[in-house]
């Protein structure tokens, strides 16, 4: 089975901890970045199978950085993560992004979301 890695962009540690702990899996790597410069940096070293990314970050907004993460890898899928849903999802899935979960979100949802685009990577 091939390893699957994920990248967590996500400031708030609470909500980091909670996604680390549902994507612990023999069959996965997380990864955190907790801004989009250390996203960068991650970036510029490793290749992600999945980028699961919050939109509100301390020195941006996710959804910006979508079109950049893209360019730099476009196999990876990308699952946009934002509170605020009025007119966000459609932005996201109009930026690139794969799929867009509101928070707060139940484990179910994140689960299958995850799963449903990482077996489409396999697929592709």
């Amino acid at each position: 089975m091939e390893l699957k890695t994920v990248l967590l962009i996500e400031d708030e540690s609470d909500t980091y901890f909670l996604i680390n702990g549902f994507l612990r899996n023999p069959g996965v790597e997380v990864y955190h970045a907790g801004s989009i410069a250390e996203a960068k940096y991650f970036l510029d070293r490793k290749t992600p199978s999945l980028v699961l990314l919050d939109n509100r970050l301390p020195d941006g907004h996710g959804m910006h950085f979508i079109d950049q993460l893209r360019h730099q890898h476009p196999e990876a899928k990308i699952i946009v993560m934002s509170g605020v849903d009025v007119g966000a999802r459609e932005f996201a899935l109009e930026s690139g992004a794969d799929a867009f979960i509101r928070k707060p979100f139940s484990k179910e949802t994140l689960l299958g979301t995850v799963g449903y685009l990482l077996k489409a990577t396999v697929a592709c």
